[in-house]
């Protein structure tokens, strides 16, 4: 496999949300909305604005918000450019990685598979389907034999982590992205563009792509203010947004 559209897959990925964040930092209004099935105007608050106040004669609503993370959460474009340079990093690493492979096992070299992070920061294959037991150790052997590999990937794994703890979770932050999860959500080699054959391809597979298709959705609910506090409400669909104030 040859690594193939690295640069494309970046720009579009850099392009697309490099105004991701602008609208938490500079203070997004509530988003006053009607309800199809009611006759009493609803709030959508944003966590940033100022505290509303349950006057009673409308209903307020806001995402699930997020706990505390374990990772760093700096502002999203300052995580996106660095990620842009570890994913440099690590397209340089797996081509190595390719080389010596080819080398050493020519046999997998000719596979089809992809890899990530697992929970213990080691490398595993991940889509290698084609592989069976024997040869799924081989490559997680020579994947892990690699330290600037490992060591790039992790960079990469932490980054994105981080880039999902900080966006707001109407965007990215809806998803949970950890060490538990990242395997099984993101694979790193479709992220480099290994194996694509088209530019759609190289597209579905950057990782935020594949977070967007793949990721746990766990802070996708709504709450309702209720008495001054707020409270889950999992009832609560909105429709026929009208305008923002």
């Amino acid at each position: 496999m040859e690594i193939g559209g690295l640069a494309a897959a970046l720009s579009i990925w850099q392009s697309k949300v490099a105004g991701a964040g602008q609208a938490a930092q500079q203070g997004q209004p509530p988003l006053v909305r009607q309800d199809a099935s009611a006759l009493e105007a609803s709030v959508i608050y944003h966590s940033n604005s100022e505290d509303p106040v349950d006057r009673g004669d409308f209903d307020v609503y806001q995402k699930t918000g997020r706990p505390a993370s374990n990772y760093a959460t700096r502002a999203e474009p300052v995580v996106l450019a660095a990620l842009g340079a570890v994913q440099t990093s690590l397209a340089s690493a797996y081509a190595d990685f390719q080389k010596t492979l080819t080398a050493s096992d020519p046999d997998l070299a000719e596979k089809h598979f992809g890899f990530s992070v697992g929970p213990d920061g080691r490398l595993v294959a991940v889509n290698a389907g084609s592989l069976n037991q024997d040869q799924i150790q081989r490559l997680e052997t020579a994947l892990n034999a690699s330290s600037r590999l490992v060591n790039a990937a992790n960079s990469f794994a932490r980054l994105s982590m981080e880039f999902v703890a900080a966006s707001p979770v109407y965007e990215y932050g809806k998803f949970h992205l950890d060490t538990d999860n990242y395997a099984s959500t993101i694979d790193l080699g479709r992220a480099l563009g290994v194996g694509a054959q088209s530019g759609q391809d190289r597209f579905n597979g950057q990782w935020d792509i594949q977070l967007w298709r793949n990721g746990e959705k766990r802070y996708d609910g709504w709450e309702k203010l209720v008495d001054g506090q707020w409270a889950d409400a999992p009832e609560y669909q909105p429709q026929s947004v009208v305008a923002y104030r």
